[in-house]
């Protein structure tokens, strides 16, 4: 299927690896020129070259908490607009109520959600009424994950604020994407919190109706396809992408 990306801009954060880089391929694929950011160098120049197979690629280390908005004026200096944004950050830190603090609920707020606001603040005036936003969250957004309060109540607010701007921007779609367990480093850093990552990880595949983890390639599938003009009447959706794992409607 032709998505009619070509020549699109794209911005992906945390393209250096896992799902970041999987949806950053797809669209390098479907012939987007790319604006990559992650906050480690070596990955990144690593990922930029791989995706260098495919298109342009334009590669910033930065840290999104701290510079949204230098990411967006660097894409904008060298390609002169954005069409499409897919915001991707790393999650907060684990944990139950009795287990966290309340620097750790401001300091979850300020890696995840400022950035996400920042950056739309930013790239909107850039997209001149037509473009993709797509934020990549969890499963956690339609059904809370035991441990993650963190997690859970900030992607959930993110989601709201891209609903909420669905309803005012009729030519730019708010997206949010749901994966439920993906195989990525960050899975198995959260397997690892459990017990044996590999057996935990074992565990939670047979748990899934779909008899597997999630590979990254399928999601970044999907954010490609919400990008496409074929998605074009999907907006204020937050889709799951979870092998079924989800038990509710």
């Amino acid at each position: 299927m032709d998505l009619h990306l070509r020549g699109k801009v794209a911005m992906v954060g945390g393209a250096s690896s896992g799902m970041g880089f999987a949806i950053a391929e797809a669209l390098a694929r479907e012939g987007c020129v790319l604006s990559i950011c992650a906050r480690g160098k070596d990955a990144l120049q690593d990922a930029a070259m791989k995706l260098g197979r495919y298109t342009s690629v334009q590669a910033s280390v930065l840290d999104l908490e701290q510079d949204s908005q230098s990411w967006v004026d660097a894409t904008v200096a060298q390609q002169g607009r954005v069409d499409i944004l897919v915001f991707n950050t790393g999650g907060p830190k684990p944990g139950n109520l009795a287990e966290l603090t309340e620097q750790d609920f401001m300091t979850a707020w300020q890696a995840l959600m400022m950035p996400y606001v920042r950056l739309v603040k930013a790239a909107v005036p850039h997209m001149k009424g037509k473009g993709r936003i797509v934020a990549l969250m969890s499963k956690s957004v339609k059904e809370p994950i035991d441990g993650l309060l963190l997690s859970n109540a900030v992607r959930s607010a993110i989601h709201a604020v891209q609903k909420s701007l669905s309803l005012q921007y009729s030519g730019i779609t708010f997206n949010t994407v749901c994966p439920g367990m993906t195989d990525t480093r960050r899975l198995t850093e959260l397997a690892g919190a459990r017990g044996d990552a590999d057996m935990v990880k074992q565990d939670w595949a047979k748990q899934m109706p779909l008899g597997r983890l999630i590979r990254p390639e399928e999601v970044g599938a999907l954010v490609a396809f919400l990008c496409g003009e074929q998605a074009a009447a999907i907006t204020g959706q937050a889709i799951l992408i979870d092998g079924g794992g989800a038990r509710g409607y």
